[in-house]
Formats: C-alpha cells, structure tokens, sequence
C-alpha cells in the first residue's frame, strides 16, 4: 500500500480528502491527518508515508516550511501541494522546492487528484526500480573487483603471478601504508573435512564465504590488510598492521558467528614486498605446528622446526 498523509488546516477540506476518494481499492493507504505542518513532522517521526498531501497555508508551520524538512529528512517522500487561486506564487515556490504536482482547493475533482496520486506512485516506482538496478549492478561490479583482487593476492602468496602482475600489486600495498616490517600470517580452519561433513553451511563455497567475511571486518577494525582463500580451508593474511591482539578478535569472531575454529601461522617480520611469497611459506611452516601443539593457536615461524617427509606426508593426506 501506497502511505498517504493529508495536513491541512480545515476540517471539512480533511474529511473529504478522506472519504471522497476510494483510496484503498486503488493501493492506497491513509495514515494520519494533520492540522498543520508540526503535527506532520510528528506524525513522520512515527509513520513512513510515500505522499504527504499538504496545503501550503497553514498555522504555525505552513505546508512550504513542511516540504524543506520533508527535503532534508525524507527525501524520497513527495509532496502534493493544494492551494487557493491566491496562493499562486507559494505554488510556484512549492514546485521550485520539488512539489509533485498541485491542485486547486476549490475545484479539485476527486478522480483527478487520484489519478494525480497514481502518476506519483509510477514515477516513484520508476525511480526505486531505476535505484535497484543500479545498485544490484554496483555490486556485481564489486564482487568481480573482490574476485580478482583475491585472485590477484592468491597468486602473490603462492608466487603464480607474473612480474607485471606481481608489480602492480605490491605498488597498490605500498600505498595502501603497510607496516615497515610487515608479516604475512595463514590462517587455517581446523578440523575442516569435520566442518564440511556436518554440512551446516550447506558447501564448502559458503563456508570459507562466511567465515572469510567475518575476519574482513575485524581487519578492517585493526587498521586494515589484505585477505585471500588461499586453498580450501586455508587462508593468507597481509595486515597493515600486525597486532596479537587483531589475532584474538579474529579467532573469537569466527568461533562466535560461524562456529568454527581457526589457527595462525605467522612469519617473521619482512621489509621488502617481494618476499610476500617467501613470508607466507614461513607462516606455513609455522602453522604445521599446530598438530604437535593442539591446545594453541598462534604459531610463529621463528620457533617453528621444519617438519620431516613423513610429517609431510600425512599433512597433505589431512588437508585432503
């Protein structure tokens, strides 16, 4: 339904607003009626309306007043102005302030000013149709940049990109403001074929979906970084600014909103980008250590010990 409210300040002008229309046969709905433009402004407080049909004089706050705050505060809201044959210039002024249209008071047919209804409803839809598109457009746009931006960062982490590639990116990290001495952390969800067999995400595209957005925002809130699904289950984190702290909040938010949990490798600090790939194979070897140290899940690499073939062996069959 489509939220009228009339403000006018004669009672008689109210009441035939009301009920010489058949308003809600034709989508429409009457949520209030005003005297003048500060009962209005209550009203709206409490009450979405799509059109307010307002006479421009009115006591206190006059229906040109009303259509400024509406401007400011309810912009998609429109306004139908009623007027005197004296009232011409306020007409004027109502339409330059973006008026939907007017009418005169004193001939005013009932089906006319419905049919003056309905036009504004079209062009109102038109226009939240027109909004939804462009919306829905700006986020595919933005989903294909992320795509590639993670793709961009995967290749960076496992050294797949190639030299221009790799240049254009560690350009775009230099001003993003990273941290002198930056580390590259892997951030792996334990126990991941469990998860995946209990099926509570449904596939495993929305499992790493979901829990790779709930680490964005606490990244976000630590000064920023860089994030991508390395491989399923596993991913590689470039902060701007490295914190312990950042590593907490990340391990508490996943295990609170998605129910997993997750473990860290860290690297040693790095001064050159170009060891971005180096830095995450460190930060690899550092969290192999969680199957000797269950109980933890910070691992870094300084005290990490190169695991053996045997060890190897076994953790591709468990990544499987």
């Amino acid at each position: 339904m489509t939220a009228i409210l009339i403000v006018d300040d004669e009672l008689l002008v109210r009441i035939s607003l009301k009920t010489l229309i058949p308003w809600q046969e034709h989508g429409f709905e009457i949520i209030g009626e005003a005297e003048n433009g500060i009962e209005a402004l209550s009203i709206l407080e409490h009450q979405p309306c799509d059109i307010i049909l307002t006479d421009i004089r009115m006591p206190e706050l006059d229906g040109i007043e009303l259509m400024n705050h509406v401007a400011a505060r309810w912009p998609l809201t429109k306004c139908l102005v009623l007027s005197n044959h004296n009232d011409f210039e306020y007409v004027q002024q109502a339409l330059r302030l973006g008026a939907a249209d007017y009418m005169l008071k004193l001939s005013w047919e009932p089906a006319e000013l419905l049919n003056k209804c309905i036009r504004i409803r079209e062009v109102m839809d038109a226009a939240r149709d027109k909004q939804t598109e462009r919306a829905v457009l700006a986020s595919r746009v933005e989903t294909l940049s992320r795509e590639a931006r993670d793709k961009q960062l995967r290749d960076l982490f496992i050294k797949m990109s190639s030299p221009i590639e790799r240049n254009s990116i560690i350009q775009s990290l230099l001003e993003s403001g990273i941290e002198a001495d930056f580390r590259v952390i892997c951030i792996a969800i334990n126990h991941y074929a469990k998860v995946l067999e209990e099926n509570r995400f449904e596939s495993e595209q929305l499992l790493c979906y979901t829990v790779a957005n709930i680490m964005a925002e606490i990244i976000k809130k630590h000064g920023g970084g860089e994030l991508a699904e390395v491989r399923s289950g596993k991913f590689g984190l470039l902060p701007f600014r490295y914190s312990e702290t950042m590593l907490e909040e990340l391990r508490s938010a996943v295990a609170k909103f998605a129910s997993v949990s997750v473990s860290f490798g860290i690297s040693s600090p790095h001064q050159q980008l170009d060891d971005v790939h180096d830095a995450y194979l460190e930060a690899e070897a550092a969290l192999e250590q969680r199957f000797y140290e269950g109980e933890s899940y910070l691992f870094y690499h300084s005290s990490c010990e190169k695991p053996g073939a045997d060890f190897n062996e076994f953790l591709e069959e468990e990544q499987l």
